[in-house]
């Protein structure tokens, strides 16, 4: 209705309508001493009103997209307003003129809250891009910027000595990540980009992260930038400019010199202009371009250096894999013979052998071994769910990863031998497609990344003894204790015989003894799902996910711990890895995630997660803030409702079964106290 109504709150009689506004209302407020209304609006502009007669003061305008917020300062001086996604600033407004004083910048997406302190020293603002800031009000600058993101991972890198990895998010939250490997715990976030990263590559020194992505996915912002960050500080080192649109691979130069980009539209994005699909080489040292080669037809999805640093092979969208001489910058041979797009190439690291990943959501994918001298297919290997996403040689080079999966599918990760093309083994876990793989140096540890927000690392290394005797306490023989164990053991309870798996101590019935026991022995009290075929147990998450016992159970079995305790080492073991799972497998917030896909045609699933039990509502907006369907998921105990059979369901369509048109969409969700809203794209 494009109104604001004022309401009695004694009798509850409205008072007035305050007509204006030409789209719909995002944000009210009070002035301090309640003379001022100000509200914010879909069409760009803040209004004043009496609050007392209702009658408009002023319009403030220099909102460049919908306000989302509106907030005054304690002494009812200053106006804060928040912009959304072509925006993303805070504007600050003398509150009697009328007045612009400052337009704050920084957050990368829609500012959809602002408040200031008590004592009125600090804004704070919060946005899509999950940061909030935190400024000084004096000076305006900021004090703190608090972050965090939770969304699929799209590229990942070890670095030199494999005790740092680095992974990329997918937008909207545009962030990187530094880990330590050895703990999983975060050393470091990246900010910067705009939009969502493609891909990462530390130098081989690992003293510089590069990182590129779908800044200018728009058309509209100019050029992209790749950024050169030092790997230990988190600081920008250089910016490198010159891409029009996407950059979707970087590589290092052996020597760590020269890098190399490729780049064009991302998977099926297209635009009225023409485009940028070169590959360019820049000086590592100067941020300066050295060389553009034109020759791609197509977007360059990778781009790889032969192990001396000679060559340079580029896979295509156009099916192609091209070989590049790096001194004289000349095409020197193509590859053809893929039957759908090449997402993925890496050298062995011997350079005889180049192996390629691809496919995509209507062609069976397939990865294969290509002889660089004659240019012939000589392996290839069909995996089972669908698309190769990404390739990756082992440092010895006897075994090849591959990435598997799309939207339609869980991901996995297969291990293949280079020598016979037999497979080797197929890593699951993932609940979404697998979009990077990489091997640390050593070749003991895979990292694994994936559109469902988590980095997977895989141990690789074989078992110190050849012929292991199998644990009292592996009830499922699966080689490693864990939380399936549990699970299997749990299934027993109350058994009563000889020889039952579950019966630890032997004394002739499975109980919470038994249970007790099986947890206090954990291999890994973090490691929550069995290992994979042959090989693969996986380490640990880097971002949690779901599993198949719910916090509920694991709250029943600290309840019976408690209950029968004997006071010994194993109980109290058994106790503390019991809560650490429980803490793992309970989301310590309430939290609405990215859709995916993302953009979608014409479904997608709408991921969240709830750290306490409540009713659930899910409600999609167009961007005038109609709704456009809703739908009530009822009541909810807490956990991870992030996988397909979990995630809330959208088929594109409005309430009475009509197909949505392209744009801009917003879902929010409402569970008990917390509400949040995010955007999604319809593309068709």
């Amino acid at each position: 209705e494009k109104t604001v109504r004022l309401w009695d709150v004694a009798t509850g009689q409205l008072i007035a309508t305050l007509m204006g506004h030409k789209e719909a209302i995002r944000s009210v407020a009070f002035s301090p001493d309640g003379s001022i209304l100000a509200s914010g609006s879909y069409d760009q502009t803040v209004r004043l009103w009496d609050a007392w007669t209702g009658q408009p003061k002023t319009t403030l305008m220099g909102h460049q997209s919908p306000v989302f917020s509106v907030a005054f300062s304690p002494d009812g001086a200053t106006l804060a307003s928040g912009g959304s996604w072509r925006d993303g600033t805070v504007r600050l407004w003398d509150a009697d003129t009328g007045q612009p004083k400052a337009a704050l910048a920084g957050h990368a997406d829609i500012v959809s809250c602002v408040a200031f302190s008590p004592d009125g020293t600090t804004l704070a603002s919060g946005s899509w891009d999950n940061t909030v800031w935190l400024r000084d009000v004096a000076t305006w600058k900021p004090r703190t910027i608090l972050r965090e993101y939770t969304d699929h991972v799209s590229s990942i890198a070890f670095n030199s000595d494999g005790r740092m990895l680095a992974t990329g998010g997918g937008w909207p939250n545009n962030r990187v990540r530094l880990w330590d490997t050895d703990t999983g715990r975060r050393k470091a976030v990246l900010g910067g980009h705009s939009e969502g990263i493609s891909t990462v590559a530390f130098s081989p020194d690992g003293t510089t992260l590069a990182t590129g992505g779908h800044d200018n996915l728009s058309g509209d912002s100019g050029y992209n930038r790749i950024r050169l960050w030092d790997a230990d500080t988190g600081q920008l080192k250089t910016t490198l400019v010159g891409h029009m649109d996407s950059i979707l691979s970087v590589v290092f130069s052996p020597d760590g010199s020269t890098l190399a980009s490729g780049g064009g539209w991302p998977n099926n994005n297209r635009s009225n202009r023409k485009q940028d699909a070169g590959i360019r080489l820049w000086d590592v040292t100067t941020g300066q371009l050295k060389a553009t080669l034109t020759g791609a037809t197509d977007s360059v999805g990778s781009v790889a250096f032969s192990p001396d640093g000679t060559k340079l092979a580029s896979g295509s969208r156009d099916h192609k894999v091209q070989l590049w001489d790096v001194v004289t910058r000349r095409l020197t041979a193509t590859f053809r013979g893929h039957r759908s797009r090449v997402n993925n190439i890496a050298f062995s690291p011997d350079g005889n052998t180049l192996a390629t990943g691809h496919g995509d959501s209507q062609t069976e994918g397939a990865a294969q071994l290509w002889d660089v001298a004659t240019r012939e297919v000589t392996t290839t290997f069909r995996g089972d769910r669908g698309p190769v996403n990404s390739v990756a040689f082992s440092p010895d080079g006897n075994t090849l990863a591959t990435g598997n999966g799309d939207w339609r599918t869980d991901g996995t990760v297969q291990l293949w031998e280079v020598t016979t093309g037999q497979l080797i083994s197929t890593l699951t876990g993932h609940t979404d497609e697998v979009s990077s793989v990489a091997f640390s140096p050593d070749g003991t540890t895979l990292a694994s990344g994936s559109e469902d927000g988590t980095v997977l690392l895989w141990n690789l290394a074989p078992p110190m003894d050849t012929a292991p005797q199998m644990s009292v306490y592996d009830v499922n023989r699966d080689g490693i204790v864990n939380l399936l164990d549990l699970a299997t053991l749990a299934e027993m309870l109350g058994q009563k015989g000889d020889g039952l798996s579950g019966d630890i101590n032997d004394d002739g019935v499975v109980n919470i003894f038994d249970l007790v026991a099986v947890s206090a022995h954990f291999d890994n009290a973090a490691t929550l799902a069995a290992p994979a075929v042959r090989r693969g147990h996986r380490l640990f998450f880097l971002t949690p996910t779901d599993v198949s016992v719910t916090p509920e159970t694991i709250q029943k079995w600290i309840a019976m711990a408690h209950t029968a305790d004997d006071g010994s080492l194993t109980f109290r073991r058994g106790i503390v890895n019991l809560y650490t799972l429980l803490a793992m497998l309970t989301p310590a917030e309430t939290a609405l995630l990215p859709n995916y896909p993302n953009p979608f045609n014409p479904e997608t699933w709408i991921p969240y997660r709830l750290a306490h039990a409540a009713d659930v509502t899910l409600t999609i907006y167009d961007t005038k803030g109609a709704p456009v369907r809703q739908f009530g998921l009822g009541y909810q105990p807490a956990g991870y409702y992030t996988n397909r059979a979990k995630a809330a369901y959208w088929d594109g369509r409005s309430e009475t079964g009509e197909p949505a048109a392209s744009g801009v969409y917003f879902y929010s969700l409402s569970a008990g106290n917390y509400s949040a809203t995010r955007k999604m794209l319809i593309l068709k």
